[in-house]
């Protein structure tokens, strides 16, 4: 029997150690292999989620097929599927293609409406600007009239001579502006019968501007005129050439007059023009006096 109690505590003891070396194995198992391999998978997992693959959704549609897991899982939400190759989804995006453009249309239409409408005010609004300065100017004009009659019905019972003496206490612009109210007969008279030919020719100078200034305010006409006479220069040299642009007519009923009162200054002037000038104004002359005509021609000869 002692030989049976020394067996038996050595069996036991092989027994341990043995069981001893299987726990090890599982251990470093578990420890060296399961949890690297775990941890590499969630790695794994992590990295193919990050990049697109839907690594979660498939583990749990995986999982929901096992029995316990399943039962702790939560069911997965319902997602409505997207086709978007399908000829419903295209039809719907035409549709609010179709919508939009349409949307687009009509605010379009709406913008040139009111474009449409803000021209037509804007030409309504000109029209009865255009209308207002019509009656404006046929108001001033109508004025005018009424004090160009006056003034011609003063100086009509003036002699030239005592006509040109008032012109020549006036300033230049307010000379020009009552000459032109004159007719030409009486302008060619009172312009003849100036004594300083040069104040003469300057009138005449602002004469033929006035026609260039479209107003008919006096004191802007005035402002123009004075312009006129800071920027032109006439003097005594120029005096033919001014006369030589105006009509002949009224050019001859000019020298007549600067005949009786200095015929040696117009026949200066008549020497100065041009040829064509002088001929047209010599003719003139002859229609009403042919033997002034005739001694012009005589001296101009000389």
């Amino acid at each position: 029997m002692k030989w049976l109690s020394c067996v038996i505590p050595v069996r036991h003891k092989e027994r341990s150690v043995m069981e001893e070396k299987e726990h090890g194995k599982l251990r470093s198992f578990i420890y060296f292999v399961f949890f690297p391999l775990l941890g590499m998978c969630l790695f794994g997992m992590f990295i193919f989620n990050w990049l697109g693959f839907p690594v979660w959704q498939s583990a749990k549609d995986f999982g929901n097929k096992l029995p316990v897991i399943s039962a702790v899982l939560p069911d997965p939400a319902p997602v409505e599927a997207k086709d978007n190759n399908g000829s419903d989804y295209w039809k719907q995006q035409y549709s609010k293609s179709n919508a939009a453009l349409k949307d687009a249309n009509n605010k379009l239409d709406a913008l040139n409406k009111e474009i449409d409408s803000n021209k037509q005010e804007l030409d309504d609004l000109k029209k009865n600007n255009e209308e207002l300065q019509s009656q404006l100017q046929a108001n001033t004009d109508q004025k005018n009239q009424v004090q160009a009659k006056k003034i011609a019905a003063i100086y009509d019972n003036m002699t030239p001579s005592k006509a040109a003496a008032i012109m020549d206490a006036m300033t230049l612009e307010d000379a020009a502006i009552t000459i032109s109210m004159l007719d030409e007969d009486q302008q060619s008279s009172i312009m003849g019968s100036m004594k300083d030919t040069n104040r003469a020719a300057k009138i005449t100078s602002l004469l033929k501007s006035m026609g260039t200034i479209q107003t008919t305010d006096m004191n802007v006409m005035k402002e123009e005129l004075q312009k006129v006479l800071q920027t032109e220069q006439n003097p005594t040299e120029t005096i033919a050439e001014t006369i030589a642009q105006i009509p002949p007519a009224q050019s001859a009923e000019l020298m007549k007059s600067m005949m009786k009162t200095n015929a040696q200054t117009a026949l200066t002037l008549m020497k100065d023009m041009n040829t064509a000038s002088r001929s047209q104004i010599l003719t003139e002359i002859a229609k009403k006096d042919a033997g002034l005509a005739a001694d012009i021609t005589v001296s101009l000869e000389k």
